[in-house]
C-alpha cells in the first residue's frame, strides 16, 4: 500500500470540482452554440476552439482533481509537475478555446 491508500475516494478524486466543472463546460457551449444568437457579431465555434477547451478542462481536473493534486502536497517533483502544468499549459487552451467574440 502506498501513502495515498490512506485517503479517501474525496480526498483522492474530488466530486466537487468535477461537478463544477461540468457546470462550466456546460455553460461554454450554451453561449457559445446555444444562445450564440443573442450576441452581435458572433461567429460559429469552430472544432479546435472546443477541442482546445474541453482539454484545458480535462487537464485541468487531472491536475487538481485527481490524486495528482493530493500527491503535490506529499512530493516536491509533483508539486512542480502540476505547477508548470498549471501555468504554463491549461491557459493557453482555454485562450485559444475560447472565440474571440465572446472576450
Amino acid at each position: 500500500m502506498g501513502r495515498l491508500a490512506i485517503f479517501g475516494f474525496q480526498a483522492l478524486w474530488s466530486p466537487y470540482l468535477l461537478a463544477t466543472l461540468i457546470f462550466i463546460t456546460a455553460g461554454y457551449f450554451l453561449i457559445t452554440v446555444k444562445f450564440r444568437y443573442r450576441f452581435k457579431n458572433s461567429k460559429p465555434l469552430t472544432s479546435k476552439q472546443a477541442f482546445r477547451f474541453l482539454t484545458g478542462i480535462t487537464l485541468l481536473y487531472v491536475v487538481k482533481g485527481s490524486p495528482i493534486d493530493l500527491m503535490s502536497h506529499l512530493v516536491f517533483y509533483a508539486h512542480m509537475i502540476q505547477s508548470a502544468v498549471l501555468y504554463l499549459v491549461i491557459p493557453p487552451l482555454f485562450i485559444t478555446g475560447i472565440p474571440g467574440w465572446s472576450w
